[in-house]
């Protein structure tokens, strides 16, 4: 029991000693170029199995149906990265604190 309590206040002075991590916008960049690539490489795969069907000003380089869901939400969710960027740019700018991130081990 008495390790248990011992253990218990182990992980609540480790947690207080943890600094907070902030956010940063080149984070988000680095997450949108992430997801940019994926997109990208989805795209590719797409060109390279329709390449002798398809025209080279095709809107769309993918028929399969989960294809196009998995480019469409890679490029939006690279979209709402950069977005988040710019909100973060946007409030240094302003002098406000950037947001702060629990780190995850913590409840």
């Amino acid at each position: 029991m008495l390790s248990l309590i011992r253990g218990t206040l182990l992980v609540w002075v480790a947690a207080c000693a943890v600094p907070p991590k902030k956010y940063t916008p080149v984070e988000y960049e680095r997450a949108a170029a992430h997801y940019d690539a994926t997109a990208d490489t989805i795209a590719t795969n797409c060109w390279k199995a329709r390449h002798p069907k398809v025209a080279v000003n095709a809107p769309n380089p993918c028929q399969n149906e989960e294809d196009i869901e998995r480019l469409n939400a890679n490029r939006a969710a690279a979209n709402q990265q950069r977005a988040q960027a710019a909100q973060l740019r946007e409030m240094q700018a302003n002098g406000d604190p950037l947001p702060v991130q629990k780190p995850e081990w913590m409840p």
